[in-house]
Formats: structure tokens, C-alpha cells, sequence
């Protein structure tokens, strides 16, 4: 390869592992110890003869390649077509990750503040997490579970573990973690998986709705709380059910869906929330036992998609369990802007024909599945632009409920009396 294909754009389209190969094989010192933007700096100075390459003085290390080793097709331009293939996960359609791009590099590099090593001493630690599993079959642990998820500290997950496990997107794990010799977190033993012997997930599979209509048995109370206790009797809704939940304001939906998940307790549900593009003091409307997902707004796309993909996968998993699931997104609305900034539109749509088929897929996944549990859906919609507001009328015609609300002078939030559920008596029996 000709040294100039070595220049910092052409560099800064690799991901971090990609670097650090490439920059153990020109001789870089310690590569995993330099950010993203550190390290393309030290290979352009080994590249360009500015400082010496690192030789090793024993023979377990790597000795330094020739820089004609290298495939150029490393430093093709991404087009388009890598471009959906990097976020093709969101749509359920997993391709395999092209020209070197990893979810799991991007996510760190979407995350500046990461804690991604650690400086303690080598023991291996029992700890509990959220794995995400990319489309190249390896995965990133999220420390401490879902509702921790945005503080960053990630282990890596090999592809072994993943299949030898059968670990999907959204499993928590019990595991044993290490710090290996280049500082990084790494899984090395799977324990239990949901709570359950680890031994015993490796020949599952993943349970899907039949297509038979499985009706809703058992109806969500509502009777703690003053403020939607009308639910009970106008609007019922049961077990399994899409609830299309529409606001003038997107505050006023929030606290709605705050005293929505306040009784998933009392009726044995277990409750995940997503809230995306949120101030930062909105973060308290929602408690309780509740696995919670919370991103401000000044959250980048790509993490706000990230978070609602790693919740739904989540709720999915619960489901194959037997577990009857309240899934809150908080809002739609957002969700949909998020997704559109990573999509081609044409110029008869605002948005993007991939972003609203990938909220569709969202409303979809709301319902009772044969043999295990139920995923009950509270999808929170304010009023945006126009071209929003049609979508979401079309998209409402999925739901099984559907509350209007409206804030009143005293800026509390009113159920409207054109609220209603479709079918009550066949769904409700």
C-alpha cells in the first residue's frame, strides 16, 4: 500500500479494534491506551517517520509488518449502502457489518466519557448485566443492568461466549469478567442467563407470536391512582394490548405514562421504560421497580436508536419467559426523528420510508405470544409537524386502545371522553 492512502480521514472511518490492529502492525507502543484521535496521530507519525516503531525485545509480541501488508480495501470510502448495513440491526434485518464497521466501535466512539478500562487489579469479578449482541455474532455487556445502561462501562462478549450460550439481544447474564493485558473489560464465563442456569438457554429458541388472535384475559387495574382510575371503567385495557396514549404536549404524556407504570406492581407486570430526548429533571417522573432506559436530548441519534432497540429486545426476552411486560416508550415521536437521521428520504415523504417502518415495527411487537408471556405497549405521541401527525394517524389504526389527552389551566393533564378501546368485550374476556 502506498503511504499516502495513510492520512487522518482515511483513518478516522476505522473503528477503534481496527486502529489498534492496524497500529500494533506499524509499530505503535501500547495502542489500547490512546482515545480514537490519539491514536491515528501515532500512526502518522510512525507512518511518516516522525518517531521510531516499537520492536519488542521478546517473542511474544508482534513484530511490526510491512506497511504493503495492509489490504487497501480498508480505506474505501463508505457509501450509502455500508451506511444502512451499519444500522440495519434497527430494522430487524441483520447484515453483516461491511468494511470493518462494528456497533459495538461506534458505540464507543458515540460515547467520549466511556469507561472502557480499567486500572484495578486482575480478578475476575462475578457481575450482572445487559448484553447486546451485534450483527457479526460478538456483543458489548452493559454493567449493572438496563436501567444503568447510560453509565458506559461495557465488557466485551466473544463470539464464542455468544453461541455457545445462545445469548441474544437483551438476555441479562450473570457472569465472570477480567481486565486482560490491553485494560479492556472481557466476559469469561456465563453463569446464569435471566436468572436461569446458563446450561439450560443453549438450545432455546426465540418464541414468536402465532398467527392465531390471542385475546387479552386479564385487565390491567388502574384503581391506585385518581387520575386514571377512569380507565378501569372507559377505557379497559388487558394484558397484551397496544396503547396508543396521544397529547398536545409531550409533558403532559409523560406524566401520564409516569402514573401508567405505577401500577404495573399491583397487576404482576414487570415494567420497562424508554424516555428518549428528555430534559434532564424529567428523568424523575418515572420510579418504582422499573428496568428504566433515560436519554436527554442532547444525546446523539445513534444512542437514543441504541436505547430503544436494546428495551424492546429486552421486553422480548422477558416475554419468552413467561413474564407479562408493561413496555413504556416515551415518545414516539422522537423515536421516529431519531431513526430518520440516518435514512435517505425521497422527496415525496419528510421522513424516511425505513424510519417509520422501523417505529411500525415498534407498535408491532405489542400482543399476547402462545406459551409465554405478553408484551403490553404504552406508546406515548405529542403533536409535532405535520407530516408526523398523518404518520401517526395511519399507525394508530395497529392499536387496540387509544387515549386523547389535553392539559387543562391548572397545567394537569385531562383523559378525553373520545377515548375508547376497540372490541372490549372479545378482548377483555
Amino acid at each position: 500500500m502506498e503511504d499516502r492512502k495513510y492520512t487522518k480521514d482515511n483513518l478516522n472511518v476505522l473503528g477503534i479494534f481496527q486502529l489498534r490492529d492496524l497500529a500494533r502492525g506499524v509499530g505503535v507502543h501500547l495502542p489500547t491506551t490512546y482515545k480514537k484521535d490519539e491514536l491515528i496521530e501515532k500512526i502518522l507519525q510512525v507512518v511518516n517517520g516522525e518517531i521510531k516503531p516499537f520492536v519488542p525485545k521478546n517473542k511474544k509480541g508482534r513484530p511490526p509488518k510491512s506497511l504493503m501488508d495492509f489490504k487497501s480495501d480498508v480505506f474505501e470510502p463508505q457509501t450509502q449502502v455500508v451506511k444502512k448495513a451499519k444500522f440495519s440491526w434497527l430494522l430487524g434485518e441483520f447484515i453483516a457489518a461491511e468494511s470493518g464497521l462494528n456497533l459495538v466501535d461506534e458505540l464507543k466512539v458515540c460515547m467520549p466519557d466511556s469507561v472502557f478500562y480499567s486500572k484495578e487489579e486482575n480478578k475476575p469479578q462475578q457481575l450482572l448485566g445487559v448484553v447486546f449482541v451485534e450483527p457479526n455474532g460478538a456483543g458489548a455487556l452493559h454493567i449493572g443492568g438496563l436501567s444503568n445502561i447510560t453509565n458506559d462501562d461495557i465488557a466485551y462478549v466473544s463470539t464464542e461466549i455468544i453461541k455457545g450460550y445462545g445469548i441474544k439481544t437483551g438476555d441479562e447474564i450473570k457472569c465472570s469478567v477480567y481486565v486482560n493485558t490491553e485494560n479492556e473489560k472481557v466476559v469469561s464465563e456465563v453463569f446464569e442467563v435471566n436468572g436461569k442456569n446458563a446450561l439450560s438457554t443453549k438450545n432455546r429458541k426465540e418464541t414468536k407470536q402465532n398467527g392465531e388472535v390471542v385475546n387479552s384475559c386479564e385487565k390491567i387495574d388502574f384503581g391506585f391512582c385518581d387520575s386514571i382510575i377512569a380507565l378501569n371503567k372507559d377505557v379497559p385495557i388487558g394484558k397484551g394490548q397496544r396503547v396508543f396514549v396521544h397529547a398536545d404536549r409531550a409533558t403532559t404524556c409523560t406524566k401520564f405514562l409516569g402514573l401508567v407504570s405505577l401500577s404495573s406492581p399491583k397487576n404482576n407486570m414487570k415494567t420497562i421504560v424508554i424516555s428518549i430526548d428528555k430534559r434532564p429533571e424529567e428523568k424523575f417522573i418515572y420510579s418504582g421497580d422499573i428496568e428504566y432506559l433515560f436519554c436527554n436530548f442532547d444525546m446523539t441519534p445513534f444512542k437514543q436508536m441504541y436505547l430503544v432497540n436494546i428495551g424492546i429486545e429486552r421486553a422480548k426476552r422477558l416475554c419468552e419467559m413467561g413474564v407479562d411486560v408493561m413496555l413504556v416508550v416515551d415518545n414516539m415521536l422522537s423515536t421516529l426523528r431519531a431513526y430518520d437521521c440516518f435514512f435517505e428520504r425521497d422527496e415525496s415523504n419528510a421522513y424516511s420510508m425505513q424510519a417509520q417502518i422501523a417505529v411500525k415495527k415498534i407498535f408491532a411487537i405489542g400482543g399476547n405470544v402462545l406459551n409465554a408471556g405478553s408484551i403490553t405497549l404504552f406508546a406515548g405521541v405529542c403533536d409535532g409537524d405535520q407530516e408526523a401527525n398523518n404518520f401517526f394517524s395511519r399507525v394508530e389504526t395497529f392499536c387496540n386502545s387509544h387515549i386523547y389527552l389535553e392539559t387543562n389551566k391548572d397545567g394537569e393533564f385531562l383523559i378525553l371522553q373520545k377515548s375508547y378501546t376497540e372490541n372490549a368485550k372479545e378482548l377483555l374476556k
